[in-house]
């Protein structure tokens, strides 16, 4: 099971300059333009904000596309951590993960902030946590990453697939296919307009991460993206015409080089549509710059397929504390625009549409 790589970034750099430094300063875009895009007439954000440095916690916010009503509506307890936002198809509802020390469990709430409770998913003695849970395209079920022990000295789990729920978990059945729990890890599902799933797949040793073509029983699995380009969190867009159809978004932290403290963190696209592995790799496109100090990721889709909402991280120092602000930027990349530059970390955000 692997541990969110930006969580895992800020609080270590939180031990390095706590006490030295206040709040982080907000980062700037090498072209930063003012907030005022909104794909759609009617959707909002979500994502995921650090209250302060000093207790770890974070909890999910909601706000309109320009970034200028930001409302917290999780709850978590002090040094927890709410994660992964997914707003529900009509809008209402958002589901989340939340990181205890010890567990992590899938928690829903009303988009208003009322609500708020943990799913029971009957994670017990072996389950150890229930990430990232999402949506299936009629609102009434929730796909979710089961992490089943033991656990080796690593932390690493025997199995870490995805399984489909009912919203109260009274009903639930392993969406993965058979045979491949010693393999790879299979989370992060999207579920296209043109039936199909795309998920993430990790390989058991951590060798290799990349973004798969499943059918909607989670079956004929077809890879989209290298091992070696570590494809994660893929999106597919809602578009069901337009240039974005069928094309999926994904961050990538591909590094140069041997060098893995170089950073390497950009958001791509690739077509769910190619026809061979080396057809999908000629399409990879990059929305944003590879192997900059300044980097993406955290990608989702706007609800008309028109825009991506993202993460843009500048990592910390000795004397200075990591900055995470949410932007959003045209399907191709084009118009970057900074919709929350908060002094708080922000990041893994989500775009649904208004409640209807």
């Amino acid at each position: 099971m692997r541990k969110s790589l930006v969580i895992s970034v800020v609080v270590s750099s939180l031990v390095v300059v706590l006490g030295g430094v206040g709040a982080s300063a907000a980062s700037a875009s090498e072209h930063p333009t003012t907030a005022h895009h909104s794909a759609g007439h009617a959707s909002y954000l979500a994502w995921t904000r650090f209250d302060d440095f000093e207790t770890g916690t974070a909890r999910i916010v909601v706000s309109d596309p320009a970034g200028k009503h930001v409302v917290p509506i999780s709850h978590p307890p002090a040094g927890v951590q709410d994660i992964d936002p997914r707003i529900s198809p009509d809008g209402r509802r958002i589901l989340f993960e939340r990181d205890f020390p010890t567990r992590s469990a899938a928690f829903m709430i009303n988009a208003d902030g009322t609500g708020e409770h943990e799913i029971n998913l009957g994670c017990t003695d072996p389950c150890g946590g229930t990430n990232t849970p999402t949506w299936t395209p009629d609102g009434k079920h929730l796909l979710y990453d089961r992490v089943t022990g033991p656990f080796d000295e690593n932390g690493n789990a025997v199995s870490a697939l995805l399984w489909k729920s009912t919203l109260d978990g009274s009903r639930q059945v392993r969406f993965s296919e058979p045979g491949i729990d010693s393999l790879y890890e299979e989370t992060n599902a999207s579920f296209s307009p043109h039936g199909y799933v795309i998920v993430t797949r990790v390989k058991a040793d951590g060798s290799g991460v990349a973004v798969f073509r499943l059918d909607l029983s989670g079956r004929n699995a077809r890879q989209l993206t290298p091992w070696s380009l570590r494809a994660d969190l893929p999106d597919i867009s809602p578009a069901t015409s337009g240039p974005s159809s069928d094309l999926v978004v994904f961050e990538t932290t591909e590094r140069q080089g041997a060098d893995v403290s170089q950073p390497g963190a950009a958001i791509a696209t690739v077509p769910a549509t190619c026809r061979s592995l080396a057809d999908c790799a000629s399409k990879v496109r990059f929305l944003t710059a590879r192997y900059s100090a300044t980097e993406h990721f955290n990608p989702a889709w706007s609800p008309d397929g028109r825009r991506v909402v993202y993460t843009q991280f500048v990592a910390g120092t000795e004397t200075s504390l990591p900055t995470g602000d949410i932007w959003t930027a045209r399907y191709d990349g084009r118009h970057p625009v900074a919709v929350s530059t908060d002094p708080r970390f922000e990041f893994r955000p989500d775009w649904g549409r208004q409640r209807r």
